[in-house]
């Protein structure tokens, strides 16, 4: 996920800073809402959408003074309709698992999960016009923003105030919810055939 996510940004923007820097240019990267916002199961999605942000924080800083702006789109959850992510079944994840992830993960959390993250992608938001017309106020506007936060209007105050929680309020959130209730006593169980 990192390659993609994180070196293939870095590797597709560096040979392209010259020229970009020499036509005061414009950067767009696609982060996602979750580069600030953690959530259990989704670690390695979430530290390489952040390190995302950071490359172009770091990049917008030292390229305003050529007159370059770099923008970031932070979408929420479209992945019903980018495709991005498909619903899979419990039994299709348990067969890809070796021995160490079956003694982990018993197969009854991971029907949990499994339902709970399926649910998710049909639940998300269904207008990708909203992503793309962030993408295009990026590239042509005369006063592009430097973050587009993409999502409805509750979703994007919940994710606005979320980094500014404190850590136990924000936690509160994952122990209040059913799934993760019983997660603790689903890890490390007995396999369930």
């Amino acid at each position: 996920m990192a390659d993609v996510n994180l070196f293939g940004s870095i590797r597709t923007t560096l040979p392209f800073i010259p020229l970009i820097r020499a036509s005061e240019g414009r950067m767009v990267f696609v982060s996602s809402i979750l580069a600030f916002v953690y959530v259990p199961n989704l670690s390695v999605y979430s530290v390489t959408k952040r390190a995302v942000e950071a490359f172009a924080d770091c990049l917008r800083v030292e390229l305003a003074t050529f007159g370059v702006k770099v923008c970031i789109i932070e979408p929420g959850n479209f992945g019903s309709v980018t495709k991005v992510l498909r619903e899979k079944a419990a039994e299709e994840i348990w067969n890809q698992f070796n021995d160490e992830h079956k003694k982990m993960f018993n197969q009854e959390y991971l029907h949990i999960i499994t339902n709970y993250v399926n649910t998710q992608l049909r639940a998300g938001n269904k207008n990708i016009n909203l992503v793309i017309d962030a993408m295009v106020d990026a590239l042509v506007s005369p006063t592009p923003h430097t973050r587009y936060l993409v999502d409805n209007r509750m979703n994007k105050s919940f994710f606005f105030m979320f980094p500014y929680l404190p850590t136990c309020v924000a936690d509160s959130f994952f122990a209040c919810s059913g799934i993760y209730r019983k997660r603790k006593s689903m890890l490390f169980s007995k396999q369930v055939q």
